[in-house]
């Protein structure tokens, strides 16, 4: 976390082999195997929340009313999938409506949403990589994303909007995804422009 800004020129993105199609491919024909998730009713919306922990600049009570607004919209299959290291620390549980996924692998609920939702965690990016529309409710936090930056999802900024929103069918939530931009973006953050040579730049950094 302690780094000089004179030092950065020394910094190479390289891009981000964890999310690599073809590391996700492996993990689901190797490790997952055969396994899948299913939740709800199959004519409704499969929503996902992906939390991050409360300390980077989360609003708690904004983060309890999304939660409680999901849950309750007849029209979607709501989970929620607590921070991986950090779980449900300083949340309060009783505050908390809907399916606690915290024992569902992240690649597992990935495949099975039609929309997904972060407000901060890399896990977006493996949305993105499965196709799914990647929603920021940027009324929970008080940072900016790159999924913002680089208008790869759709940004709501109130939960007035967030409603109006989970009320559209999956067509229409997907169209107001530019796909050109999030295949940019994943060419550029996940590959590092260099889809051929990435995992060897990869290998190869601190020789290179």
């Amino acid at each position: 976390g302690n780094f000089e800004l004179s030092e950065l020129h020394r910094v190479q993105e390289i891009g981000m082999p964890r999310y690599t199609r073809e590391w996700v491919n492996k993990y689901r024909n190797h490790v997952l195997r055969n396994q899948s998730f299913s939740y709800g009713d199959k004519s409704n919306l499969n929503v996902v929340l992906f939390m991050s922990h409360p300390q980077y600049n989360v609003r708690k009570d904004m983060l309890y009313l999304l939660v409680n607004k999901l849950s309750v919209l007849d029209n979607i299959n709501f989970v929620y999938k607590p921070h991986t290291r950090r779980g449900l620390h300083l949340i309060n549980i009783n505050k908390l409506n809907g399916l606690d996924a915290s024992d569902i692998s992240s690649v597992l609920l990935s495949e099975w949403a039609d929309v997904g939702i972060v407000y901060g965690t890399s896990v977006g990016i493996q949305l993105l990589i499965d196709s799914v529309p990647l929603v920021v409710p940027s009324f929970v936090h008080s940072n900016t994303t790159i999924y913002e930056d680089n208008g790869v999802a759709i940004s709501i900024d109130t939960i007035e909007e967030f409603t109006d929103l989970m009320l559209k069918s999956k067509t229409e939530i997907i169209n107001m995804i530019d796909q050109n931009k999030v295949d940019n973006f994943i060419d550029n953050v996940v590959y590092g422009n260099d889809k051929e040579n990435m995992m060897r730049t990869y290998c190869s950094f601190p020789n290179g």
